[in-house]
């Protein structure tokens, strides 16, 4: 195996980005003998062309300067949507645990690690990602669970599906608003064996408090005013299937010890009505609310906040799997539509704060809005203008000058940030930067830091 070989496509292809050399060559020493193209990564000076090459697996480093792992996968996910990324760091802690599997990355390595460690998980990731192509490729013939996408996150939200689908336990969809948590829901009833029996989907947000009991577990006629018959709820209307919570955290905490109590036993009482009865149904809940928090805060019970997540999936926003629009796309435009790529790399560029919702709302907008069958530039443009994309004309130009803002970014974060740490000593600051004192001089200079300097 030789490093820095691009020239063998059929080997899989490994990217190791790390600022310490050491830990580069000891991983590449360490996949010696696996048959890889690998190749390293140097975030202060390696060339950013290399983000935008197709990637089999990307070990990445958290602490980097200028741009961390988290940051330097964002910049390669429209370039490599189906790469495998192995998260390694020094410095380990929950936060940083929990980022790296809600993004989709195939583990989390804390150093110092051992040469079989790395070999195994990449392999591991290898494997995964040839599972993960295997569900793009059956994507049209209803395998992808209706969740459209080509990204690491995508595949992992899947596999997470998969393994909790038939375990019948409770299970929570967490995640910003239109980010698909229902299309999740959905997706694990119909992945389980409760796929014949109801999915009965329902908005605790949308229910007035007053209400909400009766529209749970039912009522029996006379129980209170206004109850004309008796209701079976819905509770009894999802016996043998699925009941799908939607803003679990708007449940008021009077009906959440009620709640608790069914998750444990299976019974439940009708408002107005003394003996409990029983429904087979299992609960998936969701929310875009912390529910830690609220906990923390005395809002929402712990015991059912820990019932509720026996399995717990995370929907990522858009803005974080930015890979996932344009299949979107092209989903939403499969009705006699074309889009101009330009159009189409805009759309992409935009952060979508609506996340999936927003996207789909936008589309059949635009189609509406169109006089022609095919999607141009400009349209997308005037809509994206009203959506706040006020700064979209930037995600269109021409790659040098993309580049240039990208790189002037950098160096204005790097040279004041490396400027305040020595307090301004261009002497100092010069020889951490590994720089000639008159170059590192003449770039302050172009920067318009130089002159703030007391020498």
């Amino acid at each position: 195996m030789t490093a820095h070989n691009a020239s063998l496509p059929e080997k899989p292809r490994v990217l190791i980005a790390d600022d310490e050399a050491m830990m580069r060559t000891f991983i590449v020493e360490a996949l010696q003998g696996e048959q890889y193209t690998v190749v390293q990564y140097d975030p202060c000076n390696a060339d950013p062309s290399l983000l935008r090459r197709p990637w089999d697996v990307a070990v990445f480093d958290i602490v980097m300067p200028g741009k961390d792992g988290f940051a330097l996968r964002k910049d390669m996910l429209p370039h490599s949507s189906s790469t495998q990324y192995i998260i390694m760091t020094a410095y380990p802690d929950l936060k940083n645990h929990d980022k790296a599997i809600e993004v989709g990355a195939f583990t989390f390595l804390v150093k110092p690690f051992r040469a079989e460690q790395i070999r195994y998980a990449v392999r591991g990731a290898l494997r995964r990602k040839q599972s993960f192509e295997k569900t793009c490729t059956s994507e049209n013939s209803g395998d992808s669970m209706g969740l459209i996408g080509t990204s690491a996150h995508l595949c992992h939200v899947r596999d997470r599906i998969r393994l909790m689908a038939p375990l019948d336990i409770p299970a929570l969809v967490v995640g910003e608003s239109g980010t698909g948590k229902e299309l999740v829901a959905r997706a694990i009833h119909s992945q389980s064996a409760r796929r014949e029996a109801p999915f009965i989907p329902v908005n605790c947000g949308g229910l007035t408090p007053s209400l909400i009991e009766s529209e749970l577990f039912g009522h029996v006629q006379g129980a209170f005013t206004g109850a004309n018959k008796t209701k079976n709820g819905l509770f009894g209307a999802a016996d043998g299937g699925t009941l799908f919570l939607d803003e679990i955290g708007e449940l008021p905490p009077e009906l959440q010890t009620r709640f608790l109590r069914f998750l444990d036993t299976g019974e439940y009482m009708r408002v107005g009505e003394a003996r409990p009865r029983k429904a087979n149904v299992r609960v998936v809940s969701a929310t875009n609310r912390d529910l830690e928090a609220m906990v923390t805060q005395g809002i929402f019970r712990a015991d059912l906040y820990y019932r509720l997540r026996g399995g717990c999936i995370q929907c990522a926003p858009l803005r974080e799997r930015k890979e996932d629009i344009v299949p979107l796309v092209r989903h939403l435009l499969d009705d006699g539509f074309a889009i101009h790529p330009e159009a189409l790399s805009a759309i992409a560029a935009f952060d979508w704060p609506g996340n999936v919702r927003e996207l789909a709302m936008f589309i059949s907008t635009l189609k509406g809005t169109c006089n022609t069958d095919t999607i141009s530039l400009e349209g997308v443009r005037r809509m994206l203008a009203l959506y706040g994309g006020k700064n979209i004309a930037e995600t269109v130009s021409s790659y040098r000058e993309m580049k240039a803002r990208a790189v002037d970014r950098f160096d204005k974060g790097y040279f004041s940030s490396l400027l305040e740490s020595t307090g301004g000593n261009i002497t100092q600051a010069a020889s951490t930067a590994q720089m000639d004192r008159k170059n590192f001089r003449q770039k302050l200079k172009q920067l318009g830091l130089y002159e703030k300097q007391q020498l």
